[in-house]
């Protein structure tokens, strides 16, 4: 069926020491970075565990995606073939480790082959829920500083399709307490 932003997500049981787990990893993908407060508790508890043995095959170059995945534990290595070459072992992930986001993100074939080179703990996001998830997240983003916008008296003229698009492309920076934002007479943009 549709998948809409009104899609009720399966919430996944996890201990507070695997939900800090995937909130780290996610706050280091720059996709996950702005998904915040209740958005980000649903896109933790949309993960399932799924665990896989050494030499198992995860995901397959070549193939639609349907998951996203971030390693708890365990290594997994990342093959690339290119043309009638043997596939070549790229890169070795540990905990922390994630891949299929790219599938996922643009809707393409894998571009590597991902196999367990240990036993590994996984947890696994679907299609739907990624979707769902950063939609959601992107839609209270946009509102919340369209808000904003709507407060800040040198932009009353802008038309609310302008002042979308400035949504759009705010980034949100945190600054320490007694940090300078701006000098007068800086000359630096």
């Amino acid at each position: 069926g549709a998948i809409s932003e009104d899609t009720v997500l399966a919430m996944n049981s996890k201990t507070e020491d695997v939900k800090n787990f995937l909130q780290q990893v996610l706050k280091s993908i720059f996709i996950f970075q702005e998904v915040e407060g209740s958005d980000l508790d649903t896109l933790i508890g949309s993960f399932a565990e799924t665990q896989r043995t050494a030499g198992t095959k995860i995901i397959s170059q070549g193939e639609d995606g349907d998951n996203f995945y971030v390693i708890r534990s365990g290594t997994c290595d990342i093959f690339v073939k290119n043309g009638d070459k043997e596939p070549e072992r790229i890169l070795t992930l540990s905990a922390g480790g994630y891949f299929g986001e790219l599938a996922l993100m643009y809707s393409c074939p894998r571009a590597a082959t991902v196999v367990a080179s240990s036993d590994v703990i996984l947890e696994a996001l679907d299609q739907n829920a990624f979707n769902v998830v950063l939609r959601r997240s992107g839609r209270s983003r946009r509102a919340a500083y369209d808000n904003f916008l709507q407060k800040v008296p040198i932009l009353h003229s802008l038309t609310p399709e302008d002042r979308g698009k400035l949504a759009d492309v705010l980034v949100k920076k945190k600054v320490p307490d007694g940090e300078f934002i701006i000098r007068q007479g800086d000359t630096d943009a």
